[in-house]
């Protein structure tokens, strides 16, 4: 049996997304979770609160809170949250961001050993290449929060020379949703991307059926190319 381990930079389990991903995924795949912030309460979470010039995430606690992290002092959490799913037997590891996290890495160990050695798979940078494939001309990116549209920007624009950004947090006002879609809708978008893995099936058709564009949902996308894998 194939063990898939799956990290979220919030709480673990995330019922929100993994029932959505397994349906995806082969038959008889073991999932085994772990969350940077599990066993913290809401004031411990506090402490992670974004200082100005680091990197800004949204994630979700284990009871539906949303919460904004700080990348930078969420890795030393995040490194235990990886030890945790590969020592459970997760031989692919999927961090459940579409952030980009660069420095963390399975550890060598299982190679020593003779296992196989352990995949970790990136949707940071899975998405991108799975877009850049269609050549999309002008690309519309529903992001979680306004502070991060200027690092969107910079990274989709090495698929497309046109992009436009809009925020609508997954965990917050539904009615942001449309609204984002509205807005990439000025700009006559060929594809658009929901890239943040909180997204659900729900907010991709409520975003293509308000724009009329092909709308990829970064969790789907990333499951299905994982299934190849596993």
């Amino acid at each position: 049996m194939n063990t898939l381990g799956i990290v979220t930079i919030g709480q673990a389990p995330r019922s929100d997304v993994v029932p959505q991903m397994r349906q995806y995924l082969p038959a008889g795949t073991r999932i085994v979770e772990a969350g940077a912030l599990d066993g913290l309460d809401i004031e411990e979470v506090q402490t992670f609160r974004p200082r100005p010039g680091e990197y800004v995430l949204t994630t979700r606690m284990a009871d539906g809170q949303s919460v904004v992290v700080s990348k930078e002092r969420l890795l030393p959490c995040l490194e235990i949250a990886f030890d945790r799913v590969q020592e459970a037997g997760a031989g692919t590891i999927l961090m459940l961001c579409t952030g980009e996290f660069p420095e963390l890495k399975p550890r060598p160990e299982a190679r020593a050993t003779g296992r196989r050695p352990v995949l970790v798979a990136e949707p940071d940078r899975m998405l991108p290449h799975i877009v850049l494939a269609f050549h999309p001309r002008r690309l519309g990116i529903i992001i979680p929060l306004a502070e991060q549209a200027e690092a969107a920007t910079a990274r989709w624009s090495e698929v497309s020379r046109e992009v436009a950004v809009a925020p609508a947090d997954p965990y917050g006002d539904a009615e942001r949703i449309p609204q984002a879609g509205r807005e990439l809708l000025r700009h006559n978008p060929e594809l658009i991307v929901m890239d943040c893995m909180g997204f659900q099936e729900d907010h991709r058709q409520t975003v293509k059926e308000t724009t009329g564009a092909p709308t990829v949902l970064a969790n789907a996308a990333v499951s299905r190319l994982l299934a190849e894998v596993l």
